[in-house]
């Protein structure tokens, strides 16, 4: 797949400098998106995939905890 793009003139004279330019770049797009993709990994967006346990289907969870820690009591 090929792609054209423009860049600013400082951009290209030292792309300009790399020895291998195609390496060079590739190795650049795939850092940034190895980048974004761990950035997108937070926690919330994984517990959002999570599946949901029956048992505290239509509970309060603030009961739960409650109860839970209470019962150390």
């Amino acid at each position: 797949m090929q792609f054209s793009i423009e860049l600013p003139d400082n951009l290209g004279q030292e792309l300009l400098q790399k020895t291998d330019i195609q390496q060079f770049i590739h190795k650049a797009i795939e850092k940034m998106l190895l980048e974004e993709k761990r950035e997108s990994e937070l926690l919330i967006d994984i517990v959002k995939n999570l599946p949901e346990i029956a048992c505290f289907m239509d509970k309060d969870p603030l009961e739960v905890q409650k109860t839970l820690r209470d019962e150390w009591d």
